[in-house]
């Protein structure tokens, strides 16, 4: 019990002190970053896909 206690209190500092802080701010970072890369690929060939289709529909 008191190993769990002691590991919650320095797990607790960790916390307060800022460096968790930076860490999950590059990690939010970096999963904006790679989420956003996903879905402009995502989309872009979902716009190629439909484009195809209204080319094939009525030819310009």
């Amino acid at each position: 019990m008191t190993k769990l206690t002691n590991l919650m209190k320095s797990v607790w500092l960790e916390l307060k002190s800022e460096k968790i802080y930076v860490f999950l701010g590059a990690l939010l970072l970096t999963t904006m970053l790679a989420s956003a890369v996903f879905i402009a690929f995502i989309s872009n060939n979902i716009m190629s896909v439909f484009t195809s289709y209204a080319n094939s529909i009525c030819p310009n």
